[in-house]
């Protein structure tokens, strides 16, 4: 069984940007973060033990947003679905980096998607 574990909208100022200046500037990113598990167990218990840690997600984040300068949104949402997938439980992640209100934009961005094992 595959299930689904959003967390959408985490708001960073990641140093990304294809110049020095644009990475200095720290632009306004938002990422949203889809982790394919099975939460049957959690779902029959209620325990938060038996589930995925969504802070420790959020944290991881933040994380890679603030150890490291990225060129392309695309490295930077590699680095933090290798991350996400570093957890027992995580089957796939989907990742979702936007660069908020660019150049008379709402946002531009992509999406990666990783699976356990490639």
């Amino acid at each position: 069984m595959v299930d689904t574990i959003l967390i959408d909208g985490i708001q960073i100022r990641p140093r990304i940007g294809t110049t020095a200046g644009e990475r200095a500037s720290r632009p306004r990113c938002s990422v949203d973060v889809e982790i394919e598990c099975d939460l049957s167990a959690p779902a029959r218990s209620d325990r938060l033990t038996d589930t995925i840690d969504y802070y420790g997600i959020y944290q991881d984040v933040k994380r890679a947003a603030g150890e490291r300068e990225y060129c392309l949104l695309e490295r930077f949402a590699g680095v933090i679905a290798d991350t996400v997938l570093e957890r027992p439980s995580v089957h796939a992640a989907s990742v979702t980096v936007r660069k908020l209100g660019r150049r008379g934009l709402d946002a531009f961005g992509v999406t990666l998607r990783r699976k356990r094992g490639r």
